[in-house]
């Protein structure tokens, strides 16, 4: 399994939502709410295995994606909007780190 993306829903009910492909290929979301998976219609065991992949990966996205997110800051030259919409990203993505960190601690 691995992660293929993590984000907020459009509603920002507090919940995350990871899309994760499995190993059988397919993919499918994940929400986490109040360090909780819900609305998980696969087994037990399932549910444990992408505990256990959060955990594990989630933390290496995000820090990939704040690295993508500095570099692109870096090479556009509006500034100034660079400045605001940079700063929302990373707060965001603090948000998305501290709900996952609820899952597995």
């Amino acid at each position: 399994m691995e992660i293929i993306n993590i984000f907020f829903p459009f509603c920002r009910d507090g919940s995350v939502i990871l899309t994760i492909k499995y190993n059988s290929g397919k993919c499918g979301n994940v929400q986490v709410k109040d360090g909780e998976i819900i609305n998980f219609p696969l087994g037990d065991k399932v549910k444990t295995a992408v505990k256990s992949l959060i955990k594990k990966n989630s933390y290496a996205w995000l820090k990939t994606k704040y690295y993508e997110i500095s570099k692109k800051r870096k090479n556009d030259d509006d500034i100034e909007f660079l400045v605001e919409a940079f700063t929302d990203y990373m707060a965001e993505l603090k948000d998305i780190q501290k709900e996952l960190k609820k899952l597995y601690t």
